[in-house]
């Protein structure tokens, strides 16, 4: 009996050996397989936690992740690993609540899943901290039909049945020069110019200034990622509007409906959305209209259900007004780059804040 005892004792051993050693191996080789954007992702979120809280002692938890980044939700550690999960067989230690390296990719897939972002660059990375350190995660309880708010930045007819914005415009071609590509691709840098000019309390924004910045922008974005052509929502915000313009107060949303687009401009927000050109029906498009485009929500008309903006695709662009439905079918995310093909139909849109 007591040899039977060692020889059973002896198989569990050998299989526990096994399978830990196989167990090990995977992990080596996932660890191996951490491409240099999730590398970048894991020393910069530590870092921040590190500037606010010290470097602790026994490693990062997701305690002091939710603590330091107001946009993380407890959702976004569901299937973490940490490092109790691998002290099953073996001696517990006060660093179980630490988060290996395997699961702090976990963290970050889960993160860019919730938010629908990429994850692929460093500059993806950059945008995805940038939200997380300044985006407040969803309310459980959000309101759907929000009440309409004025405050004294927005103006308004006497029955308040408009509210809108006081933003200076411009064309994307000031001075209607459309043979130069620069400027018939500038769409996102003649709306972010406009946002952030509001913004920062700028009135006047004459032709020339906007020509050399819309040029400038361009160069600029040429030089740095080798495109200006076309500018995803996302790359709108962090490369033209927080890296070009050196504006912060901007984030990526996703809008369900027109209303989750009042609800900003009522908060006094202005709203960008890239869109589908051609399914906006402006008649002061060149036929058939753009299949790329961005353009700028100032305003609504309550009793029109308009929405009130400054579209840079036109001279004529200026409060011009568009039925609600059709401006929110017409919004569509567009991939960076030389007017590549979008391969989903996703809504996004970017809030400015003052």
């Amino acid at each position: 009996m007591r040899q039977r005892l060692i020889i059973f004792g002896t198989i569990i051993l050998v299989s526990l050996v096994i399978y830990f050693g196989f167990f090990r191996e995977s992990r080596d080789e996932t660890i191996n397989e951490i491409t240099s954007a999730e590398n970048y992702f894991i020393s910069e979120v530590q870092k921040g936690v590190v500037a606010e809280l010290g470097q602790p002692f026994e490693g990062f938890e997701s305690a002091m992740f939710l603590a330091v980044y107001p946009g993380l939700v407890a959702d976004d550690f569901n299937n973490v690993e940490i490092y109790g999960d691998l002290n099953n067989f073996f001696v517990s230690s006060s660093a179980d609540n630490s988060i290996t390296p395997i699961g702090m990719i976990t963290f970050l897939n889960n993160v860019a899943g919730r938010l629908n972002l990429a994850k692929e660059t460093e500059s993806d990375i950059d945008f995805i901290l940038d939200f997380i350190k300044r985006t407040p995660g969803p309310s459980p309880n959000p309101i759907t039909t929000p009440t309409p708010i004025f405050s004294p930045a927005i103006t308004s007819t006497p029955r308040a049945t408009i509210i809108k914005q006081s933003v200076p415009f411009t064309a994307q071609a000031p001075f209607g020069d459309w043979a130069d590509q620069r400027q018939q691709d500038a769409c996102e840098e003649a709306s972010a110019l406009m946002a952030v000019y509001w913004a920062r309390g700028i009135t006047a924004l004459t032709p020339q200034k906007a020509l050399g910045e819309i040029i400038t922008a361009s160069d600029w974005q040429e030089a740095q990622y080798g495109t200006y052509n076309d500018t995803s929502a996302q790359d709108t915000v962090s490369r033209i509007i927080m890296r070009y313009f050196q504006y912060a107060e901007a984030r990526v949303e996703l809008p369900n409906s027109p209303q989750d687009i009042l609800a900003e401009i009522e908060a006094g927000s202005l709203v960008l959305v890239p869109a589908v050109g051609q399914l906006l029906g402006n008649p002061y498009f060149t036929p058939p209209g753009p299949e790329r485009h961005m353009l700028v929500i100032i305003g609504y008309d309550y009793e029109t259900k308009e929405f009130i903006t400054n579209d840079p695709g036109t001279k004529r662009g200026k409060d011009y007004r568009y039925n609600q439905n059709v401006l929110f079918e017409a919004i569509r995310d567009y991939p960076t780059g030389n007017h590549r093909p979008s391969t989903e139909n996703q809504k996004r849109m970017i809030i400015i804040s003052k």
